[in-house]
């Protein structure tokens, strides 16, 4: 059974809990039903993109206002929208979204980058206006998180199922890719988590095969990675 849900996690000094469905109203959801949405946040609100219904792939986006509770459709200003897909890498900051690769309804790989500016509700394909000719290429299941004014992309499956393990740049001021060769990275894989805490990236778990439960960290700055534990 797919569901539209909604929780909140509130945390306090000495009460910290989980509200669901039950205690969490939501007014008058339009999404209805699917699974695989990219959620993100920005400017204090939060953005569901696409998702699958269970027949097809979507590629509109709804806007959640934690204040209210209320979700509303977001209307581009224009008809220029990015396929719908599954299985994509998407990150965002406070202006924008972003979102990466995938795979569409009838089996096509996707390797391009698109950025949503949230004032203006515009898409852009940047994949067009990237100045490097190294690329990630089709991907899907990987990962990619904001951080410094670049984006950082990890890993994923191409198209014949191999799993990568490198470690890409996209810096958003010059529109360039740049692969980081950096000693100590983590197997190939995807599927994993991927944060950035206190100046470094977090990347936990995934699929490399079979299931895993590893922790590594990268140090943007000394440009190296840092296996941490086995939970």
């Amino acid at each position: 059974t797919i569901a539209t849900l909604c929780f909140c996690f509130a945390s306090a000094k000495k009460r910290r809990s989980w509200s669901g469905p039950d205690d969490f109203y939501l007014r008058d959801s339009p999404i209805g039903l699917r699974t695989e949405g990219s959620l993100f946040r920005a400017a204090g609100k939060l953005y569901l993109w696409g998702g699958d219904d269970g027949t097809a792939y979507h590629n509109d986006m709804f806007r959640f206002d934690p204040d209210t509770s209320e979700w509303a459709q977001v209307e581009t200003i224009d008809d220029v929208v990015p396929p719908a897909r599954k299985d994509l890498a998407f990150t965002s900051n406070d202006t924008h979204l972003f979102i990466y690769g995938g795979i569409t309804l009838t089996g096509n790989d996707l390797g391009d980058l698109w950025t949503f500016e949230i004032q203006n509700l515009r898409w852009t394909n940047l994949t067009q206006n990237v100045n490097s000719d190294q690329w990630p290429g089709p991907r899907s299941e990987a990962t990619m998180i904001f951080f410094n004014n670049s984006i950082y992309f990890f890993g994923g499956a191409t198209p014949d199922t191999t799993l990568m393990g490198d470690l890409w740049r996209f810096d958003l001021r010059t529109l360039a890719f740049q692969l980081i060769d950096a000693p100590g990275a983590p197997s190939p894989r995807s599927q994993f988590g991927f944060a950035a805490a206190a100046a470094a990236l977090y990347l936990f778990s995934g699929y490399t095969g079979d299931d895993s439960n590893d922790l590594y960290r990268f140090d943007p700055r000394a440009g190296v990675w840092e296996y941490l534990t086995n939970l």
